[in-house]
Protein backbone atom coordinates (compact mmCIF):
# COMPACT_ATOMS: atom_id res chain seq x y z
CA UNK A 1 0.00 0.00 0.00
CA UNK A 2 1.34 3.48 -0.90
CA UNK A 3 0.32 6.60 1.04
CA UNK A 4 1.29 10.15 0.07
CA UNK A 5 1.80 12.30 3.18
CA UNK A 6 2.33 16.08 3.05
CA UNK A 7 3.41 17.72 6.32
CA UNK A 8 3.45 21.47 6.80
CA UNK A 9 4.89 23.74 9.47
CA UNK A 10 4.21 27.46 9.62
CA UNK A 11 2.69 27.21 6.19
CA UNK A 12 5.77 25.56 4.72
CA UNK A 13 5.94 22.01 3.37
CA UNK A 14 8.56 20.10 5.31
CA UNK A 15 7.80 16.57 4.06
CA UNK A 16 6.31 15.29 0.82
CA UNK A 17 5.56 11.85 -0.70
CA UNK A 18 6.37 9.84 2.37
CA UNK A 19 5.81 6.17 1.45
CA UNK A 20 4.53 3.76 4.07
CA UNK A 21 4.38 0.07 3.23
CA UNK A 22 1.83 -2.04 5.13
CA UNK A 23 1.81 -5.83 4.99
CA UNK A 24 -1.27 -7.93 5.83
CA UNK A 25 -0.86 -11.64 6.43
CA UNK A 26 -3.71 -13.22 8.40
CA UNK A 27 -2.47 -16.76 7.78
CA UNK A 28 0.61 -18.60 8.92
CA UNK A 29 1.74 -22.03 10.02
CA UNK A 30 3.16 -21.01 13.37
CA UNK A 31 -0.03 -21.61 15.38
CA UNK A 32 -0.49 -17.94 16.29
CA UNK A 33 -2.82 -17.23 13.37
CA UNK A 34 -5.42 -19.16 11.38
CA UNK A 35 -3.55 -21.74 9.22
CA UNK A 36 -4.33 -21.39 5.56
CA UNK A 37 -4.20 -25.21 5.26
CA UNK A 38 -7.70 -25.36 6.75
CA UNK A 39 -9.05 -24.37 3.36
CA UNK A 40 -8.95 -27.48 1.18
CA UNK A 41 -11.96 -27.38 -1.16
CA UNK A 42 -14.16 -24.97 -3.03
CA UNK A 43 -16.83 -23.55 -0.73
CA UNK A 44 -15.11 -24.40 2.58
CA UNK A 45 -16.26 -22.12 5.40
CA UNK A 46 -14.27 -21.25 8.52
CA UNK A 47 -16.06 -21.61 11.87
CA UNK A 48 -14.99 -22.01 15.49
CA UNK A 49 -15.32 -25.12 17.64
CA UNK A 50 -14.34 -23.04 20.64
CA UNK A 51 -11.78 -20.52 21.84
CA UNK A 52 -8.71 -20.53 19.57
CA UNK A 53 -10.05 -23.65 17.82
CA UNK A 54 -10.92 -22.86 14.18
CA UNK A 55 -12.30 -25.49 11.80
CA UNK A 56 -13.48 -25.65 8.21
CA UNK A 57 -16.81 -27.17 7.19
CA UNK A 58 -17.55 -28.49 3.71
CA UNK A 59 -19.99 -26.62 1.54
CA UNK A 60 -23.53 -28.04 1.57
CA UNK A 61 -25.58 -29.37 -1.33
CA UNK A 62 -27.12 -26.95 -3.83
CA UNK A 63 -29.90 -24.89 -2.26
CA UNK A 64 -29.07 -25.71 1.37
CA UNK A 65 -28.69 -23.03 4.04
CA UNK A 66 -26.44 -22.85 7.10
CA UNK A 67 -28.34 -23.21 10.38
CA UNK A 68 -27.37 -23.33 14.05
CA UNK A 69 -27.22 -26.77 15.67
CA UNK A 70 -25.82 -27.16 19.18
CA UNK A 71 -25.39 -30.93 18.67
CA UNK A 72 -22.73 -30.35 15.99
CA UNK A 73 -19.08 -29.93 17.00
CA UNK A 74 -18.93 -26.69 15.01
CA UNK A 75 -22.32 -25.43 16.21
CA UNK A 76 -23.69 -25.18 12.66
CA UNK A 77 -24.74 -27.46 9.81
CA UNK A 78 -26.19 -27.33 6.33
CA UNK A 79 -29.93 -28.00 6.04
CA UNK A 80 -32.52 -28.18 3.29
CA UNK A 81 -35.20 -25.57 4.00
CA UNK A 82 -38.04 -26.30 1.62
CA UNK A 83 -41.66 -27.35 1.73
CA UNK A 84 -42.38 -30.81 0.38
CA UNK A 85 -39.64 -32.62 2.30
CA UNK A 86 -39.68 -35.36 4.94
CA UNK A 87 -37.06 -36.59 7.39
CA UNK A 88 -36.28 -40.32 7.57
CA UNK A 89 -33.36 -42.43 8.82
CA UNK A 90 -30.92 -44.20 6.49
CA UNK A 91 -31.39 -47.96 7.05
CA UNK A 92 -28.56 -48.93 4.68
CA UNK A 93 -25.09 -49.88 5.93
CA UNK A 94 -23.45 -47.23 3.73
CA UNK A 95 -23.70 -43.49 3.17
CA UNK A 96 -26.17 -42.34 0.52
CA UNK A 97 -25.19 -39.24 -1.48
CA UNK A 98 -27.50 -36.36 -2.32
CA UNK A 99 -29.63 -36.79 -5.43
CA UNK A 100 -30.16 -40.52 -4.85
CA UNK A 101 -33.59 -42.09 -5.38
CA UNK A 102 -34.79 -43.86 -2.22
CA UNK A 103 -38.00 -45.34 -0.83
CA UNK A 104 -39.52 -46.39 2.49
CA UNK A 105 -37.51 -48.89 4.51
CA UNK A 106 -38.91 -51.89 6.37
CA UNK A 107 -38.46 -50.25 9.76
CA UNK A 108 -40.66 -47.42 10.95
CA UNK A 109 -39.29 -43.99 10.01
CA UNK A 110 -36.54 -45.34 7.74
CA UNK A 111 -35.64 -45.31 4.06
CA UNK A 112 -33.59 -47.56 1.79
CA UNK A 113 -32.07 -47.11 -1.64
CA UNK A 114 -34.64 -47.64 -4.42
CA UNK A 115 -34.43 -50.33 -7.12
CA UNK A 116 -36.00 -50.61 -10.56
CA UNK A 117 -38.82 -52.64 -8.99
CA UNK A 118 -39.94 -49.64 -6.91
CA UNK A 119 -42.54 -47.42 -8.56
CA UNK A 120 -44.32 -45.69 -5.64
CA UNK A 121 -43.23 -43.77 -2.56
CA UNK A 122 -40.01 -42.67 -4.25
CA UNK A 123 -38.04 -39.80 -2.72
CA UNK A 124 -34.78 -38.01 -3.54
CA UNK A 125 -32.11 -37.30 -0.93
CA UNK A 126 -31.32 -33.62 -0.45
CA UNK A 127 -27.99 -34.23 1.29
CA UNK A 128 -25.36 -36.86 1.95
CA UNK A 129 -26.77 -39.14 4.67
CA UNK A 130 -24.61 -41.47 6.76
CA UNK A 131 -25.86 -44.96 7.77
CA UNK A 132 -28.24 -44.79 10.72
CA UNK A 133 -28.50 -41.00 10.49
CA UNK A 134 -31.59 -38.91 9.80
CA UNK A 135 -31.71 -37.02 6.52
CA UNK A 136 -34.03 -34.72 4.57
CA UNK A 137 -35.71 -36.16 1.46
CA UNK A 138 -37.64 -34.44 -1.31
CA UNK A 139 -40.99 -36.23 -1.26
CA UNK A 140 -44.02 -34.26 -2.47
CA UNK A 141 -45.26 -34.01 -6.05
CA UNK A 142 -44.48 -30.60 -7.54
CA UNK A 143 -41.21 -30.18 -5.63
CA UNK A 144 -38.11 -29.44 -7.72
CA UNK A 145 -34.81 -31.15 -6.91
CA UNK A 146 -31.58 -32.48 -8.39
CA UNK A 147 -31.48 -36.23 -9.13
CA UNK A 148 -28.67 -38.54 -10.21
CA UNK A 149 -29.11 -40.12 -13.66
CA UNK A 150 -27.28 -42.75 -15.73
CA UNK A 151 -24.77 -42.04 -18.50
CA UNK A 152 -27.55 -41.99 -21.10
CA UNK A 153 -28.74 -38.68 -22.55
CA UNK A 154 -31.63 -36.89 -20.86
CA UNK A 155 -33.78 -34.26 -22.59
CA UNK A 156 -36.02 -31.63 -21.05
CA UNK A 157 -39.46 -33.16 -20.51
CA UNK A 158 -38.23 -36.77 -20.29
CA UNK A 159 -39.97 -39.01 -17.76
CA UNK A 160 -37.67 -40.54 -15.12
CA UNK A 161 -37.79 -43.92 -13.35
CA UNK A 162 -35.28 -45.89 -11.28
CA UNK A 163 -32.71 -47.61 -13.51
CA UNK A 164 -30.92 -50.95 -13.14
CA UNK A 165 -28.39 -49.02 -11.05
CA UNK A 166 -29.96 -48.77 -7.60
CA UNK A 167 -30.78 -45.18 -6.63
CA UNK A 168 -30.00 -43.75 -10.08
CA UNK A 169 -32.70 -42.58 -12.49
CA UNK A 170 -33.07 -43.04 -16.24
CA UNK A 171 -35.54 -41.97 -18.91
CA UNK A 172 -38.68 -44.04 -19.44
CA UNK A 173 -41.93 -44.03 -21.36
CA UNK A 174 -43.83 -45.87 -18.63
CA UNK A 175 -44.42 -45.40 -14.92
CA UNK A 176 -42.29 -42.55 -13.62
CA UNK A 177 -41.66 -40.53 -10.47
CA UNK A 178 -40.26 -37.31 -11.98
CA UNK A 179 -39.99 -35.18 -15.12
CA UNK A 180 -36.67 -33.65 -16.19
CA UNK A 181 -36.57 -29.84 -16.47
CA UNK A 182 -32.92 -29.77 -17.55
CA UNK A 183 -31.05 -32.18 -19.79
CA UNK A 184 -27.60 -33.67 -20.21
CA UNK A 185 -25.55 -35.33 -22.93
CA UNK A 186 -24.73 -39.02 -23.02
CA UNK A 187 -21.37 -40.28 -21.83
CA UNK A 188 -21.19 -40.15 -18.06
CA UNK A 189 -23.32 -40.43 -14.95
CA UNK A 190 -24.54 -36.99 -13.97
CA UNK A 191 -27.47 -35.05 -12.55
CA UNK A 192 -30.48 -33.16 -13.86
CA UNK A 193 -33.06 -30.91 -12.30
CA UNK A 194 -36.50 -32.48 -12.11
CA UNK A 195 -40.04 -32.02 -10.84
CA UNK A 196 -41.42 -34.85 -8.72
CA UNK A 197 -44.72 -36.37 -9.89
CA UNK A 198 -44.41 -39.20 -7.41
CA UNK A 199 -47.29 -41.43 -6.38
CA UNK A 200 -47.15 -41.55 -2.61
CA UNK A 201 -49.12 -44.34 -0.98
CA UNK A 202 -49.85 -43.51 2.64
CA UNK A 203 -49.31 -46.18 5.27
CA UNK A 204 -49.87 -46.34 9.00
CA UNK A 205 -47.01 -48.04 10.82
CA UNK A 206 -47.48 -50.84 13.33
CA UNK A 207 -46.63 -48.72 16.42
CA UNK A 208 -49.31 -46.30 15.19
CA UNK A 209 -51.91 -49.07 15.01
CA UNK A 210 -51.61 -49.91 11.30
CA UNK A 211 -50.18 -52.74 9.23
CA UNK A 212 -47.17 -50.86 7.84
CA UNK A 213 -48.22 -51.90 4.32
CA UNK A 214 -49.79 -49.85 1.51
CA UNK A 215 -51.76 -52.87 0.22
CA UNK A 216 -52.90 -56.28 1.47
CA UNK A 217 -53.08 -59.46 -0.62
CA UNK A 218 -56.65 -60.68 -1.08
CA UNK A 219 -57.74 -63.43 1.36
CA UNK A 220 -54.39 -63.44 3.15
CA UNK A 221 -54.03 -63.78 6.91
CA UNK A 222 -52.14 -61.06 8.80
CA UNK A 223 -49.49 -62.19 11.28
CA UNK A 224 -47.71 -59.95 13.75
CA UNK A 225 -44.05 -59.18 13.07
CA UNK A 226 -42.97 -56.99 15.96
CA UNK A 227 -42.78 -53.32 15.00
CA UNK A 228 -42.09 -54.19 11.35
CA UNK A 229 -44.87 -54.41 8.72
CA UNK A 230 -47.14 -57.39 9.34
CA UNK A 231 -46.51 -60.63 7.46
CA UNK A 232 -49.05 -61.90 4.95
CA UNK A 233 -49.84 -65.63 4.88
CA UNK A 234 -51.66 -66.77 1.75
CA UNK A 235 -54.61 -69.08 2.34
CA UNK A 236 -54.46 -72.72 1.24
CA UNK A 237 -56.51 -75.83 1.70
CA UNK A 238 -56.40 -77.08 5.26
CA UNK A 239 -56.16 -75.39 8.60
CA UNK A 240 -53.95 -72.67 10.01
CA UNK A 241 -51.58 -74.61 12.22
CA UNK A 242 -48.68 -73.65 14.50
CA UNK A 243 -46.16 -76.33 15.41
CA UNK A 244 -45.35 -74.76 18.76
CA UNK A 245 -45.58 -71.75 21.02
CA UNK A 246 -44.71 -68.50 19.20
CA UNK A 247 -44.07 -70.43 15.97
CA UNK A 248 -45.24 -68.82 12.73
CA UNK A 249 -48.46 -70.58 11.63
CA UNK A 250 -48.90 -72.18 8.22
CA UNK A 251 -51.82 -73.65 6.32
CA UNK A 252 -51.64 -77.44 6.25
CA UNK A 253 -53.78 -80.54 5.99
CA UNK A 254 -53.47 -82.35 9.30
CA UNK A 255 -53.08 -86.10 9.45
CA UNK A 256 -55.37 -88.11 11.80
CA UNK A 257 -52.76 -88.18 14.54
CA UNK A 258 -52.91 -84.39 14.85
CA UNK A 259 -56.68 -84.05 14.62
CA UNK A 260 -58.89 -83.54 17.63
CA UNK A 261 -62.68 -84.02 17.69
CA UNK A 262 -64.70 -81.52 19.63
CA UNK A 263 -68.19 -82.45 20.79
CA UNK A 264 -70.75 -79.78 21.35
CA UNK A 265 -73.75 -80.57 23.54
CA UNK A 266 -74.57 -83.84 25.24
CA UNK A 267 -75.13 -87.34 23.94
Amino acid sequence: MKINVITTEAGKIIARNTIIKLGANPFDIEGTKVPISLYQKKGDLLVAKGYSNPAAIDVGSDGQVLVSDSTEATGVRWKTMQLGTITLSNSESFAIPSGTVVTQGTGSGTFRIATSADTTNLYVTSENILPGEDGVLYATSGVSCIVRVTDAAVAIGDKLAVSAIDGVAETTTGTHFAIAVTGKSAGEIGTVNCILVNQNVSTLDVPGGGTGRPTLTANSVLVGNGVDPVKLISTHEGVLYASGDNAEPVFTVLDPYHMEIFYFGGF
